[in-house]
């Protein structure tokens, strides 16, 4: 909640990885220093920090690793919130292939798969991207944190935005009506 603590305390870690010269805490320092910028809203900056932290894990870990998983989403919003439409749909492809390759059914596949659905929308492409994304990350939202824990909630009302886009509005009222009623 307090990005420009995180952000100072993300720079003195970076400074001390890079001393030691382990590529593993350097990157992991860059990914907590861009989410840091992220939630401060400097996503062009971001960006950089997202991007050199996915080139070491990616390289140490493999393209389908969990975090690479993570840090692709991560990059695919700050992307799209930094207006890089183009980039953020070459990232979400890339999330994709790396999703299709199975991996668990954990929180950190829904919050990737959440993630994935968003710049997808935001970015303008096909719905029926978005749409198979926020459902499995809903499945297992709903399965490890209940049916009505706020991610499920959040799964729900983008496909109802979905639903809505493709002329479906009683199923996009009714879904957001259970989601109020849940909220309240």
């Amino acid at each position: 909640g307090n990005p420009a603590a995180a952000l100072r305390y993300a720079d003195i870690a970076t400074a001390i990885h890079a001393g030691v010269g382990n590529r593993g805490f350097i990157a992991e320092a860059a990914h907590v220093r861009a989410n840091a910028l992220a939630g401060g809203g400097r996503h062009a900056e971001a960006i950089a920090d997202y991007r050199a932290a996915l080139e070491v894990i990616e390289a140490e870990l493999g393209s389908d690793a969990p975090m690479t998983i993570v840090i692709l989403g991560e990059l695919g919003l700050s992307q799209v919130e930094a207006g890089q439409r183009e980039e953020a749909l070459a990232t979400a492809g890339r999330l994709e292939a790396a999703l299709a390759s199975g991996g668990p059914r954990d929180l950190t596949r829904a919050t990737a798969l959440l993630n994935l659905g968003v710049v997808l929308a935001e970015a303008g492409a096909d719905d029926a991207r978005a749409e198979p994304a926020y459902r499995e990350a809903r499945a297992i939202y709903a399965a490890t944190l209940g049916p009505e824990h706020p991610d499920v909630l959040l799964c729900d009302t983008n496909l109802a935005l979905i639903a809505n886009g493709r002329g479906a509005h009683g199923e996009a009222l009714a879904t957001l009506e259970r989601v109020l009623t849940i909220q309240r």
